[in-house]
């Protein structure tokens, strides 16, 4: 990159491996809800064989209904949680740190050189540290929206019911659709930094 003619090329370079990358890592989130299912279809399998099946705790609790209704609670509070932070984590001006372009962000990474003219590894440094907080961010939110149906998997390990896990499997497969990467959004992280 030269500073005094920044071209759209490196970012539009950059959003492409960003999106790839996100794309893996959203692909994976969304295979862990997959997996989660398909435990939830081989336990009763395992079950079959005893007298009863009420899950793994013989008998289940008396409260088991108010236990039901903290775990939903939960998964709902961490994917609320979850969407009331996507505003903060993903937004532009947070993750450049307020840089106008790589060169300041370079600069406020390495302060002790900001006098200094920015070498190559600084540039580098600066985008290695922009790429990862931005796909770290999301996986933040990701995780989040897992929450729920890691919740629902494990309410229909105990009780032997999936009635609860479809509810917050849906609820998180909604939060993960929502938290989507976007290539808009991305170059909105990025653009400027061609500047």
């Amino acid at each position: 990159m030269d500073r005094a003619s920044p071209t759209g090329q490196p970012v539009t370079d950059l959003v492409r491996i960003m999106m790839r990358t996100l794309t893996v890592l959203y692909i994976s989130f969304w295979a862990s809800i997959v997996i989660y299912t398909a435990v939830l279809l081989a336990v009763p399998s395992f079950s079959a064989s005893s007298s009863s099946r009420s899950g793994f705790l013989q008998p289940l609790p008396e409260n088991w209904g108010q236990w039901e209704f903290l775990l939903g609670a939960l998964g709902v509070v961490t994917v609320y949680v979850s969407h009331r932070l996507r505003a903060r984590l993903l937004d532009p001006e947070r993750i450049r740190r307020g840089a106008a372009n790589v060169y300041e962000l370079a600069a406020r990474l390495h302060p002790r050189d900001a006098d200094a003219p920015s070498g190559g590894d600084d540039l580098v440094r600066a985008v290695q540290d922009l790429l990862g907080r931005t796909v770290s961010r999301y996986t933040i939110l990701w995780v989040l929206a897992d929450v729920p149906a890691v919740l629902g998997l494990l309410a229909a390990m105990i009780s032997g019911s999936p009635r609860l896990f479809l509810a917050l499997g849906l609820i998180s497969a909604l939060a993960l659709f929502v938290h989507r990467p976007t290539r808009e959004r991305l170059e909105a992280i990025l653009g400027p930094m061609a500047d």
